[in-house]
């Protein structure tokens, strides 16, 4: 399904392994995914847009999921593009549009992302997933882990209390999912209280 061909450091540019755990590069840089785009672009064609889900994963072959039946969704993506005439001619442009990425499931942006990551940790076999969140990652996190069937591999870390209420609203709030608060700066803080490796 995925078209990946392997990782890459966005400092050092060294080539690591897909498919298998990987977190930072040797020197210390994030590590990007990169594609097969002329395998791609061979075998994917504009038409199978039409019989694609209607969701991020329609775009599967450029998503590094694998196999399909660890793909957790819950209808992330595709969310509407409102033209704002008013904001525009207030900025003194000719048009203006915004993505709106509160129709997301959980309110945020962040669904698309964490429908991703946690597709990928299922994937990858992993027993455990943690998110230091100060936003909404951690609502976001819960509500695709329990979507996925695997809440109980993951622990929520939230500093503000603002972020509990946010799981609350998501419905997963008194799951095993439950967020504890740590009520102070992280991600440092959760690595000294033995929460984060």
């Amino acid at each position: 399904m995925s078209h990946v061909s392997h990782l890459e450091c966005s400092v050092c540019g060294r080539r690591h392994e897909a498919g298998r755990v990987q977190t930072l590069c040797e020197c210390g840089g994030p590590l990007l995914v990169r594609y097969d785009l002329e395998k791609a672009k061979a075998t994917w064609s504009r038409d199978s847009l039409a019989k694609a889900p209607p969701n991020m994963w329609r775009y599967a072959p450029l998503l590094p999921v694998k196999d399909s039946k660890h793909i957790v969704s819950l209808g992330e993506g595709l969310t509407p593009i409102m033209k704002t005439d008013r904001l525009a001619a207030h900025l003194g442009v000719s048009q203006l549009w915004v993505k709106d990425e509160g129709a997301n499931p959980t309110g945020s942006f962040k669904d698309r992302g964490m429908s991703c990551a946690l597709s990928m940790c299922l994937e990858l076999g992993l027993s455990k997933i943690a998110v230091a969140s100060a936003g909404n990652a951690g609502s976001s996190l819960a509500a695709y882990a329990a979507a996925s069937g695997q809440a109980d591999l993951v622990k929520n870390l939230i500093a503000h209390k603002a972020e509990v209420n946010a799981v609350d609203k998501s419905g997963v709030r008194n799951g095993p999912t439950a967020p504890f608060c740590i009520g102070r700066h992280f991600p440092g803080s959760a690595r000294k209280d033995g929460r984060l490796p």
